[in-house]
């Protein structure tokens, strides 16, 4: 899968035709061998000019689709020099860093994978990159802003409805007085299912493969479904989260 890949014309109507039809992210950069953060760059600069639909998308001639992306009037018409002059001086050639740090809620990939990815890209289009201490410090900060704008737990989902049950923890460890004034550290659980629109929550003390088990079985308990032959593949199983997920 290419990286970095300043896209031509068509390829960006491809992308939002896609989108319109109901394509995923991931499902549009498999077809059109692009990473999943272009995909989401091109989306994003279509939507904040309004190219909605099809026949929005159709009014539009490939100068002005390659401007809402990119910023240039024709990346095809520049020559090398032009190229380069015009990516330093645009802010563009710093990445998303909001789509970066909802792309590592889905991923888990490490903050390094995405800085080598960066310099990949700088290299590519022949602009300078940011120290990686500032790349970290900027994620981070991108981090901490969706935290903000979010009191409960970000959970996205890029699969299709009803087929899976997501589960996973929050990064954020909370510390609780237990009777007694006992303190204890606890990870925030976090289940849905997407079939019924079911979300559930809850404390746990260890991110195990028993007290996720356990975990779940409390989310499929309190959703009132499932939760008797959950148990029962729970044993067979010896507790493997896995195996519970499947068979589900």
């Amino acid at each position: 899968m290419s990286q970095g890949k300043t896209l031509n014309s068509e390829q960006i109507r491809t992308i939002a035709r896609l989108t319109f039809a109901g394509f995923t992210k991931s499902a549009i950069g498999i077809r059109e061998r692009i990473s999943r953060i272009t995909v989401a760059h091109i989306q994003r600069r279509l939507f904040k000019a309004n190219v909605v639909s099809e026949n929005i998308l159709k009014s539009k001639s490939n100068q002005e689709l390659l401007y809402i992306c990119y910023g240039s009037t024709s990346s095809n018409s520049m020559n090398d020099d032009a190229k380069k002059v015009a990516c330093i001086s645009r802010s563009e050639h710093q990445p998303d860093f909001e789509e970066i740090a909802l792309d590592r809620i889905i991923t888990r990939e490490n903050k390094q994978f995405y800085y080598f990815r960066y310099i990949d890209e700088c290299s590519f289009s022949s602009v300078t990159p940011i120290t990686r201490s500032s790349f970290y410090r900027l994620l981070k900060d991108a981090e901490d802003k969706l935290k903000i704008q979010s009191k409960d737990p970000v959970m996205i989902i890029d699969k299709p409805y009803g087929v899976s049950c997501e589960i996973d923890f929050a990064g954020t460890k909370l510390e609780l007085t237990l009777t007694g004034g006992i303190k204890e550290t606890f990870s925030v659980f976090v289940a849905t299912w997407s079939a019924s629109c079911y979300t559930f929550g809850c404390f746990v003390q260890r991110q195990s493969t028993e007290a996720t088990c356990n975990a779940l079985a409390n989310a499929f308990q309190r959703w009132d479904v499932c939760h008797m032959r959950l148990f029962q593949i729970m044993r067979r199983h010896g507790l493997k989260t896995a195996a519970c997920m499947e068979s589900l």
